[in-house]
């Protein structure tokens, strides 16, 4: 029998696994572009009609939506200071952040949506909601994205 290792002396059985298959977007684009799904907490990385890679999200919880739509890559910063203020919420509120060295920050709408990576959530929240809004990654995948995605470049965000 063939055993998976998914963590530090955590093993899963072949039996268990399935191939991941993405869905089908509704159309393709050319060039680098992703396709995220907030359905399922996933994002693809295509190349026109390849796709080449594949990430595990922590997305917007209730309230904190992660916004839906046809968005572009327009700003981008390498290591970032996040805090709530931004969006709205007092230092006070019980939902105030504030998180120095966010890796690889890609901002895809006006509000502070971006794709990020997260080192502080544990693994076991990514494939679900949890965010204010942002699209979480692990940090290994935030710096595929961040290589693979440019100022301009399409991601399309839909359930």
């Amino acid at each position: 029998m063939t055993w998976y290792r998914i963590g530090s002396e955590q093993f899963v059985s072949a039996a268990f696994i399935e191939p991941f298959e993405p869905r089908e977007p509704d159309s393709y684009r050319s060039g680098h572009w992703v396709d995220v799904d907030l359905t399922e907490h996933y994002a693809v990385a295509y190349e026109g009609e390849t796709p080449v890679y594949a990430a595990i999200l922590l997305t917007g919880r209730a309230g904190w939506d992660t916004p839906e739509g046809e968005f572009e890559i327009f700003r981008r910063v390498e290591s970032e200071t996040m805090d709530a203020g931004t969006i709205g919420i007092p230092e006070d509120a019980p939902n105030y952040y504030y998180l120095e060295d966010v890796p690889y920050v890609q901002y895809f709408a006006e509000g502070g949506f971006a794709i990020h990576g997260n080192d502080w959530s544990p693994l076991e929240a990514f494939g679900d909601t949890g965010s204010h809004g942002c699209i979480n990654m692990q940090v290994s995948d935030a710096a595929f994205f961040w290589e693979f995605l440019h100022y301009g470049d399409q991601l399309v965000v839909a359930y």
